[in-house]
């Protein structure tokens, strides 16, 4: 428990001290679902404007990568593989689920 509670404070006294905020406007409507993928290098957005945007992290700033179209409704989740950090699948209102190769 104290190790936790350590940690814990830690991360408070990090974010004190490191508050930077980015953002970027890459859809048209509301976005859905955000994830992170296994290697912690791209995030990928799901929205209501039925695309799907790859970002990618680097030097402090938001690159978008690619944007996928496909879906006849709106993005509701999406999940990244747990291992392969390429492949990214998606869940539509449209009642379809994709799998994008986001190389």
């Amino acid at each position: 428990m104290a190790t936790s509670q350590k940690r814990f404070e830690e991360l408070q006294d990090y974010f004190k001290t490191h508050n930077k905020i980015r953002e970027q406007r890459y859809h048209s409507s509301k976005v859905h679902s955000v994830r992170w993928n296994s290697d912690g290098k791209k995030l990928a957005s799901g929205s209501n404007d039925k695309s799907v945007v790859i970002h990618s992290i680097g030097n402090e700033r938001i690159n978008k990568e690619k944007t996928f179209y496909g879906h006849n409704g709106p993005v509701d989740q999406l999940t990244w593989h747990s291992f392969n950090p390429d492949l990214v699948a998606t869940a539509s209102g449209d009642k379809t689920v994709r799998i994008w190769d986001c190389r």
